[in-house]
């Protein structure tokens, strides 16, 4: 009887196991793809202006083609991101008017809750994937 409940219980860590697996056949998304979904994001909730369109779109593609040469260059260099996410940052509350942007941090914080309540990008103990909880 142990030896089927055991067996019982192997078998379904390993079918969950691999249904955990990352799908090999999802393509990952371009610099200019994200940078059209984004804007499209911040158009429909912030009603930007053309003018703001286009200031907006020619930075974020800057900003994510550097992002994703900072990726590529080293998954370890996450101050390059950090500075890049902090240019990010500079530039919106430069283009956007202040009522825009706060409107867009309201949102921000809103994604980082419900990320926190489901738990999102935590391993066990709550450190970040990939390493051990203290």
């Amino acid at each position: 009887m142990k030896k089927i409940l055991w067996m019982a219980l192997l078998f379904t860590v390993m079918g969950t196991m691999a249904f955990a697996q990352k799908e090999p056949g999802v393509p990952k998304q371009t610099a200019e793809e994200r940078t059209e979904m984004r804007l499209k994001r911040l158009d429909k909730n912030l009603t930007l202006t053309d003018v703001q369109k286009e200031s907006l779109k020619k930075d974020l593609l800057r900003i994510e083609q550097e992002r994703d040469k900072a990726h590529e260059a080293s998954m370890a260099n996450r101050e390059k991101q950090k500075a890049l996410r902090e240019e990010e940052k500079t530039m919106l509350k430069k283009t956007l008017t202040e009522e825009q942007y706060k409107k867009l941090e309201a949102q921000q914080a809103e994604r980082q809750q419900l990320k926190k309540e489901r738990g999102m990008g935590k391993g066990p103990g709550g450190a970040p994937a990939g390493r051990q909880a203290p």
